[in-house]
């Protein structure tokens, strides 16, 4: 009779938590092991599991995307849309090399396949990549990017949904809007007319993480400031496979630390192939078909992990019909106890 007492109890009361059922029974009910009972089962209720958002974020450990020499990955994501500016530009496609962190910003008139694919043409001309990381979006997934990164010899690949930490232009984006809103507060549409500036700020500007400006790593080249010839500063010309081997120690060491950092302010957490998870929803509202994102439930599920294709990511399936659900970052997975 336990369970049947526990699950009156918790659905009469509306599937309130543990500590409010436990009251409700003991005042009726006695046996031995009362409290573990009810923990036990409360914590494998199905609609409790979906409805109830944890006050907990699990993660998995911090790891770094970490290449050896340039063009190895290149990074590429859309900023905006923005206001229409010089010559009806409202996008910026900004893509970036992951080891010397040099930047190309494009702008566009539309955010299309078409126009994002002539844009890496260009840049092929400077750094030629072996892959290219974008996000999910439609234009990255769509049969003309796919049929032409094959053709030019480039491995696209893709972050998981809803995780855009590993894409380094996420804060690349970060910076352009700090720079945007320090350089033409005044004037919106000028966005377009500085962007050549912001680019060589950008490339001019050192690293933490590197040590050395882009323009550094990828000519040998540092910067010359206005005042420079003031006084008699000459321009520096460094030895580019000295700095490029510095910066392989740098990457690996600022790696070390920013791994070393996040593990330690974080609840860390490791997934098995057979573990069963519930994936937490992003959940938007619908005036016309008169839907509220905090009615939705919270989490879907139980999926069973399948396979773990990369460190933090697992492939999921239902567990009825093992029909693959998606590829999911550990940090929208929770795990679900049956």
């Amino acid at each position: 009779m336990r369970q049947d007492i526990i699950n009156q109890v918790h659905v009469e009361m509306g599937h309130q938590g543990t500590y409010k059922v436990i009251k409700y029974v003991r005042d009726r009910f006695f046996w031995k092991g009362l409290t573990k009972d009810i923990k036990n089962q409360l914590r494998a209720c199905h609609l409790c599991q979906l409805s109830k958002k944890s006050n907990i974020t699990y993660v998995g450990p911090c790891k770094s995307i970490i290449t050896e020499n340039i063009g190895d990955i290149v990074m590429a994501d859309l900023y905006g849309p923005l206001v229409s500016g010089t010559f009806g530009y409202t996008f910026i496609f900004v893509i970036q090399d992951s080891f010397s962190k040099f930047i190309k910003l494009y702008p566009l008139k539309q955010s299309t396949a078409k126009s994002v694919v002539t844009k890496v043409k260009h840049f092929v001309e400077i750094i030629k990549p072996k892959a290219i990381m974008t996000d999910n979006g439609k234009q990255f997934v769509s049969n003309h990017w796919k049929q032409s990164m094959s053709e030019l010899n480039i491995k696209p690949i893709y972050t998981t949904v809803r995780n855009p930490r590993p894409n380094t232009t996420e804060r690349v984006n970060k910076e352009l809007s700090r720079l945007f809103r320090t350089l033409c507060h005044t004037n919106h549409k000028d966005w377009a007319l500085i962007l050549p500036k912001l680019e060589e700020l950008y490339n001019n500007s050192y690293h933490n993480s590197t040590g050395f400006t882009p323009c550094e790593i990828l000519y040998g080249e540092s910067n010359e400031m206005s005042f420079d010839k003031v006084i008699s500063k000459s321009k520096d010309k460094h030895n580019v496979e000295q700095i490029r081997q510095q910066v392989r120690k740098n990457l690996k060491e600022a790696s070390r630390i920013r791994n070393t950092k996040f593990d330690k302010r974080n609840r860390l957490i490791k997934y098995n192939i057979g573990d069963l998870v519930k994936i937490s929803r992003s959940n938007r509202s619908d005036a016309d078909n008169k839907v509220m994102s905090k009615f939705n439930l919270a989490y879907e599920g139980p999926y069973v992990i399948a396979a773990v294709p990369f460190d933090n990511v697992y492939t999921l399936t239902n567990p009825e019909t093992n029909e693959i659900r998606g590829i999911f970052n550990a940090i929208h997975l929770l795990k679900y106890f049956k």
